[in-house]
C-alpha cells in the first residue's frame, strides 16, 4: 500500500514537471517569435492589406493597400462592389460584394485575391460607427475637397466646405456616404481612396500613441482584423515610413452591362488588364530609385501611338507610381509609331532622359532645339503645357521599351 502511494506521488510530480516545462517553452516561443508583419518588414517584403468599411451587414467600400516596405511607397486600389465575377457556388455571374459576410469576410477576400491574383495578408474591417470613433481618436482626418458639397433632400443632408480641412468623425461619415447623382465613378472612387489615404496619414502621425498600452485597447476596439496584436502594432508602426503624399490611386477599369436586371462592372480583357496593372504597380513601388522633388514637379503628357487600346492610361499608372503628375493622356495623331520617343519641352534634356529611363526609352528629343517642329502637333491640345510628352510606339510592351 505504501509503495502504491509513493508511485502515485511520483507520477503526480512528473506530470507537474511536464506541465511546467511545456508552459515555459510556450512562453519562450510566444515572446521570442517574430510576428509575420515584422518578419516581412525586416525582409523588405511587399505587404498587401485590405480595408473593408461596412455599415452593419452592408459593405460600403473596399480599398486594397499595396505597400513596399523596401521603399515606403504605396498604392490604393478601389474595388467597386458592383464588379461582376463568377459566383461558383451559385453557378452565375453576380456582384462581387454579394459574397461579403461581416461575420466571416474570408470568402469575399478570397474572391478579391482571385480578381487581382495577389495574396492579401491583412484585413482591417471597420463598421461605420467605429470608423467615426476611430477618426475622432486620430484627432480628425485631413482632407482636401475640390468643390463644396451641398446636398439637401428628403433622403440626405450633406454640407461640406471646399479646400483643405480637418473632418471629425461625423463629417468623415458624411464624406464617405453621401450620394451625388452627378458624380462620376472616378470621383466617387477617388473620394473613398482619399479617405483611406488620410486614415493612413493619421496612423503615420499618431502611430506611436496608438500602440501605447493605455491607448491601444481603445484603438483595437474600432477595428476587426486577422492580425494579432504584435502584427497590428508592427503594421501601424510601419505606416510611419509610408509616403502618404505620393500614394498612387488605382481603380478597376471596365464596361458596364445589365445582367439579371442589375448593372455590373466587367473588367477589361477578362480582368487581365487589372491584374497586369497591379503587377506593374507592385513592381514600381519596390523600385528603389529615388526621384527628386524637382523632377516630380514635372508634368507629363502620354500619347498612344499604337493600335493598342488603353496603353496610355496603363502607362500613366507606371509614372504615377513614381510620384509624377500626369497632365493628360490620349492618342497621338498616328497609330503606327514604331519607336517610343520622349519630347522635352522644359529645356532640361538630362532630366527628361532620367524620366525616359523609367520605361527604358533612349529616344529623347528637345522641342527647344527642334525649331518649332512639334509646335503644330501640340498647340491647342489638352496637356499642351506639359513639360514632357511621351509618344508610345510599338516597341513598348506596357512597361518597358524593347530593343
Amino acid at each position: 500500500m505504501k509503495s502504491r502511494i509513493e508511485f502515485d506521488k511520483s507520477l503526480i510530480i512528473l506530470i507537474i514537471i511536464i506541465i511546467v516545462v511545456a508552459s515555459a517553452v510556450f512562453l519562450i516561443v510566444r515572446y521570442t517569435r517574430t510576428d509575420r508583419i515584422t518578419e516581412m518588414i525586416e525582409n523588405e517584403k511587399d505587404i498587401n492589406s485590405v480595408f473593408l468599411i461596412h455599415d452593419e451587414d452592408e459593405l460600403l467600400f473596399t480599398e486594397i493597400l499595396f505597400y513596399s516596405s523596401a521603399t515606403g511607397k504605396g498604392a490604393l486600389l478601389d474595388i467597386p462592389g458592383e464588379t461582376g465575377v463568377i459566383i461558383e457556388k451559385l453557378g452565375k455571374i453576380d456582384r462581387i460584394d454579394m459574397l461579403y459576410d461581416q461575420k466571416n469576410p474570408e470568402e469575399y477576400i478570397t474572391a478579391v485575391e482571385n480578381l487581382i491574383e495577389q495574396e492579401i495578408f491583412n484585413y482591417f474591417q471597420i463598421d461605420l460607427k467605429d470608423f467615426v470613433a476611430l477618426v475622432d481618436i486620430l484627432g480628425g482626418l485631413e482632407m482636401f475637397i475640390d468643390n463644396p458639397v451641398e446636398i439637401i433632400d428628403e433622403e440626405q443632408t450633406a454640407l461640406l466646405p471646399s479646400g483643405s480641412i480637418i473632418l471629425d468623425g461625423d463629417k468623415t461619415k458624411t464624406f464617405i456616404t453621401y450620394f451625388d447623382p452627378e458624380e462620376s465613378d472616378v470621383e466617387e472612387s477617388g473620394r473613398r481612396e482619399k479617405t483611406i489615404q488620410s486614415l493612413l496619414k493619421g496612423f503615420q502621425e499618431q502611430g506611436s500613441i496608438l500602440v501605447m498600452d493605455g491607448m491601444y485597447s481603445f484603438f483595437k476596439r474600432t477595428i476587426e482584423t486577422n492580425a494579432d496584436d504584435s502584427s497590428m502594432k508592427a503594421f501601424v508602426g510601419e505606416m510611419a515610413n509610408l509616403d502618404t503624399s505620393r500614394i498612387v490611386f488605382q481603380r478597376v477599369l471596365g464596361v458596364r452591362r445589365t445582367v439579371d436586371e442589375q448593372v455590373l462592372l466587367f473588367c477589361h480583357y477578362d480582368g487581365n488588364l487589372l491584374r497586369e496593372t497591379v503587377r506593374q504597380t507592385i513592381t514600381s513601388l519596390a523600385n528603389v530609385e529615388v526621384v527628386s522633388d524637382e523632377e516630380l514637379n514635372l508634368s507629363i503628357q502620354i500619347l498612344n501611338g499604337t493600335p493598342v487600346n488603353g496603353l496610355a492610361s496603363r502607362t500613366s499608372q507606371v509614372f504615377q507610381s513614381f510620384g509624377y503628375d500626369i497632365a493628360h493622356i490620349g492618342n497621338y495623331e498616328a497609330n503606327d509609331v514604331e519607336k517610343t520617343f520622349v519630347i522635352d519641352k522644359s529645356g532640361d534634356i538630362v532630366q527628361a532622359q532620367r524620366v525616359a529611363s523609367i520605361i527604358h526609352c533612349s529616344n529623347v528629343e528637345s522641342s527647344v532645339e527642334s525649331a518649332g517642329e512639334y509646335d503644330d502637333i501640340f498647340a491647342g491640345e489638352p496637356g499642351e503645357d506639359a513639360d514632357l510628352v511621351i509618344i508610345l510606339g510599338k516597341d513598348f510592351d506596357g512597361r518597358y521599351c524593347k530593343e
